[in-house]
């Protein structure tokens, strides 16, 4: 049964985005919001963890080199994350912008000044 249920899964998920639209941009504006903004910010939040943990890891065991180095490693790779999950994030708004002529992602709405209320 788990196996079935497993397997299934994806089929289900993405036949909402086969027949719910049947324009590019709204396809492109269901993927958009349903799929790729919450998993960006997703992994924004595991990029801030990391890096908070890397803070309190150097800071916690100041007297121990090694323990201060992994912090370190922390603390870099958190940033690093953050850096690369922004420029995703800006990189799927340029898509958007060039493939809806506008923001996608907001389910047809949009707030005052052009702004996708997020």
């Amino acid at each position: 049964m788990r196996r079935f249920v497993l397997s299934t899964w994806p089929v289900l998920f993405f036949a909402r985005f086969a027949f719910a639209q049947t324009t590019v941009r709204g396809l492109a504006d269901r993927i958009i919001s349903d799929l790729l903004n919450p998993l960006i910010a997703v992994l924004i939040g595991v990029a801030v963890v990391v890096f908070l943990w890397g803070v309190v890891e150097f800071i916690a065991k100041a007297g121990n080199e090694e323990a201060r180095s992994t912090g370190k490693k922390h603390i870099i790779w958190g940033l690093i994350g953050l850096a690369i999950m922004i420029s995703v994030w800006g990189i799927v708004r340029i898509l958007s912008d060039f493939i809806c002529g506008g923001p996608c992602g907001t389910g047809g709405e949009i707030g005052p000044g052009g702004f996708a209320p997020f």
